[in-house]
């Protein structure tokens, strides 16, 4: 049987972030969350929102696995990894469209080696070869414009092509990086080259890019190909429409092409218009299918019993991993490890609250938890010193000056004045602020549609205060006594809510008022003026 130390050592290794481990690690770790892989895997483009944490990586990187082990091409892109930062972010030295385009050929390139790893690992044709010759040039094009002196590469493609039956010949264990490729041949002809005038201009020519992937699917027996792009919100915004646009055009149209975008939701841009009037980017629910909200499957429909099985096997199945990686005997089930691991019953339920719904955040505040009980089992006093701790370092950190400042304020209003963890806002409610307080997993929506009879035709959104930012008052007089006050329809008194339904007979209460924290800035800004 293991020590509690050799147990908390196991849960201070968990890994905290999807890209930092193998595929294999991945797979038996992942754990789904209600339906939400059968959605992921429809054969449709799709964007995924959800808050930093929530497993948008991990989800991708399974259902690349998925298609591959069916006989399909995942091709899973990291945004992060692909072009160059100077170039995606130096809006002074180059055009929005060429900082674009160079990254829709890394897109396309990334797709490019893939396909091509493909072709070697099941010995396909002569004609693919050509075709993916052809689909690299079309990635590559070059146009010449203006009047500056420029030395022009010509590439022979039968010499692209010599290297690619090579390659097929060594056997399917090669991978070849066609990058490497390409620039292998450009470097052997360097005396093949013709002398224009002008400015050399990438350009992408989507017909011939469309005609090209459906050949080589063809040529592939109809197979599909998965395009999985990760880290939308790392392109810089002002690039985020036309390339939006550019996937749009590249890849939407085809039909045995799918594409899934993650992102965080609030710093997404994926259509805007320009001075003209033009629509540029693509509009979900019209070119893409209505967004996947994984935040949303992670609540589970405010179901605790659901919620607290998905955070046992979760956990379960990371801790046996680095067991078995560390060689000692892994668990049977989650009871034993929750018997083993905690001083009692209640403190796994503690840490499941203390987490918000969000897996990169339960992994953090257990391992935390686990440094902070060293050699003993975790008690709840543990859980709530290091919910505190990552709340404050992940979270009230990268809040803003004004995000903190509403925040203070939220708390002032709702957890000291009333005694509540969470409020009310009206649905058509459009505050940058709490935007940002929801993206960095200060705020949590629990029911996204509520009403009340008092305040008829009126829908609202329940926001949830994070437990890391309340934990130190819980011992206080000012200990929340319930999500928040309402009278529900049965009842003739105003009652604390613990699970928000759809409906209630009075909800004034609870409704936070966002006009007044507004008013008190400006008294307070028009304070500073007059003092100085």
């Amino acid at each position: 049987m293991l020590s509690n130390k050799e147990l908390n050592a196991a849960l201070i290794k968990i890994t905290k972030r999807a890209e930092s481990k193998p595929l294999r690690y991945l797979t038996d770790t992942f754990v789904e969350a209600g339906h939400f892989m059968t959605v992921l895997s429809t054969q449709e483009n799709q964007v995924i929102f959800g808050r930093y944490g929530t497993g948008k990586t991990h989800a991708l990187k399974a259902l690349a696995n998925q298609v591959s082990m069916s006989g399909d091409i995942g091709v899973y892109i990291d945004l992060r990894t692909i072009g160059s930062s100077n170039g995606l972010h130096d809006s002074n030295s180059q055009s929005i469209f060429k900082r674009t385009t160079s990254l829709l050929q890394d897109v396309l390139g990334n797709i490019l080696n893939e396909i091509q790893q493909f072709a070697f690992d099941n010995g396909q044709s002569e004609k693919l070869c050509s075709l993916i010759s052809d689909f690299s040039q079309a990635i590559l094009n070059v146009r010449i414009d203006g009047e500056i002196t420029s030395e022009k590469q010509v590439i022979d493609t039968s010499k692209f092509k010599e290297m690619l039956e090579a390659g097929m010949s060594l056997g399917a264990d090669i991978k070849i990086d066609m990058k490497a490729v390409l620039e292998e041949i450009i470097e052997s002809q360097k005396s093949s080259k013709t002398t224009q005038t002008g400015i050399q201009t990438h350009t992408i020519h989507f017909g011939e890019i469309h005609k090209l992937l459906k050949d080589i699917l063809i040529e592939l027996d109809s197979k599909h190909i998965w395009v999985l792009i990760d880290e939308w919100v790392e392109i810089p915004k002002d690039i985020q429409p036309l390339f939006a646009d550019f996937i749009g055009r590249a890849l939407f149209p085809l039909d045995n092409v799918f594409t899934k975008i993650a992102s965080v939701e609030y710093d997404s841009v994926f259509n805007t218009t320009d001075a003209n009037g033009n629509k540029i980017g693509f509009k979900i629910g019209v070119h893409a299918t209505p967004s996947l909200e994984l935040d949303e499957f992670l609540v589970f429909n405010n179901n605790h019993d659901e919620s607290y099985k998905f955070f046992k096997r979760l956990i379960l199945k990371h801790v046996n991993n680095i067991l078995k990686e560390d060689g000692k005997e892994e668990f049977i089930d989650a009871e034993s490890f929750i018997r083993c691991t905690f001083t009692q019953e209640k403190v796994f339920p503690e840490l499941i609250r203390a987490c918000e719904g969000n897996p990169r955040d339960i992994i953090n505040i257990l391992s935390q938890a686990a440094l902070k009980a060293n050699d003993s089992a975790i008690g709840i006093p543990n859980i709530r010193s290091a919910a505190n701790y990552w709340y404050n370092r992940s979270k009230l950190s990268e809040l803003s000056e004004e995000g903190k400042n509403l925040l203070h304020w939220i708390v002032d209003e709702v957890i000291k004045g009333k005694k509540a963890r969470a409020f009310l806002l009206d649905v058509n409610t459009k505050e940058r602020l709490i935007d940002e307080m929801y993206n960095q997993r200060v705020l949590h929506i629990i029911k996204n549609n509520t009403s009340g009879q008092d305040i008829p035709g009126k829908r609202f959104i329940v926001y949830q205060i994070d437990y890391g930012c309340y934990v130190n008052l819980i011992q206080t007089s000012y200990n929340p006594e319930g999500l928040f006050e309402a009278q529900e329809l049965e009842s003739d008194k105003e009652i604390f809510v613990d699970v928000p339904s759809d409906d209630y007979r009075s909800i004034r209460r609870a409704i936070l008022d966002l006009d007044m924290f507004k008013k008190k800035q400006t008294i307070t800004s028009d304070s500073t003026i007059t003092s100085t």
